[in-house]
């Protein structure tokens, strides 16, 4: 099963696209945090690779690792 990278709204987890879900698992792999474009939420989003948060202006946002 590949890696796939999920984040927290409301009750439900929503999985990243592609190019997203590729770019956190590069930064959970080296221990850094950058802005990331993610389609669904229509924008750059800070991604802390450490932490396992991701966050839009003022809000942040949980993040998980699935799979293997």
């Amino acid at each position: 099963m590949a890696v796939q990278w999920v984040y927290q709204a409301g009750s439900q987890w929503i999985p990243f696209d592609p190019q997203a879900n590729y770019s956190i698992e590069n930064l959970f792999r080296t221990g850094q945090s950058a802005n990331v474009y993610v389609k669904s939420l229509h924008g750059l989003v800070y991604v802390n690779g450490i932490q396992l948060y991701a966050q839009q202006c003022a809000t942040r946002i949980m993040i998980a690792r699935t799979g293997a």
